[in-house]
Parts: structure tokens; C-alpha cells; sequence
């Protein structure tokens, strides 16, 4: 995948920009997780660092840490979950906060299954 999909806020005001392929797809269902979204489970994709761009709205960007593995970002303005910064994991990826609005919910592959109490 090379074509540039992206993603955004519920509202709109934070734009993410992102190229080339993800590292992985995650679904994770650890406390952490399911704390933040307030659900039951956790999709999203992992993107490298240098292909994911903030293109509007940064200034709108509220970062959470929790941890120093996981910097959590929502938007400002509606409080939707934008992005997770990973620092320390994943070879040093990031994610979007939400699968569903990427690229119009295209298919991505790379499924992986996280579990457990840090994780």
C-alpha cells in the first residue's frame, strides 16, 4: 500500500496523513486500552513514525501519558482519541486512535491479537 490514506477527530480539526503500508494491525483488549476508549476492545494500526503526519489541527492536540511506552493524544475541541505515540515498542510506530475512520475503512492486513495486564 503506497497510496496516502487518512484519518481524523470526530469533529474534524486534527487530520493525520498517512503512507506507505502499517507495521501492523492490532486489536488489544488490556485495562489500559479499554480504559481510554471506554470499550471492549482496541483496533487499530500500527503506522512508522516518519509516515504519519499531522495536517491539520495540531495545535488542537492533547497528549495523556500514562506510561513512557505509550503517549495517548485526543483532540482538544470533541475529546476523540486520535492517536497513540509509541516510544518504546513496536519499533519506535505510532497508530491512530481508532481503526474505523482510516481511508474509509479500507481492509488493512497484518491482524495481531494483544492480551494481557501491560499490554
Amino acid at each position: 500500500m503506497t497510496q496516502g490514506l487518512t484519518s481524523a477527530c470526530f469533529c474534524g480539526a486534527v487530520r493525520l496523513e498517512l503512507t506507505g503500508a502499517p507495521n501492523v494491525q492490532a486489536y488489544c483488549h488490556c485495562g489500559s486500552c479499554r480504559g481510554w476508549l471506554g470499550a471492549p476492545i482496541h483496533g487499530a494500526t500500527l503506522w512508522p513514525t516518519p509516515n504519519v503526519k499531522v495536517i491539520a489541527g495540531a495545535d488542537e492536540l492533547v497528549t495523556f501519558t500514562k506510561t513512557e511506552a505509550s503517549h495517548r493524544q485526543f483532540c482538544r475541541r470533541c475529546g476523540s482519541p486520535v492517536r497513540i505515540v509509541h516510544r518504546a515498542s513496536w519499533g519506535k510506530g505510532q497508530g491512530p486512535g481508532r481503526r474505523s475512520d482510516i481511508g474509509g475503512g479500507r481492509a488493512l492486513r497484518r491482524v495481531v491479537l494483544l492480551t494481557g495486564p501491560g499490554r
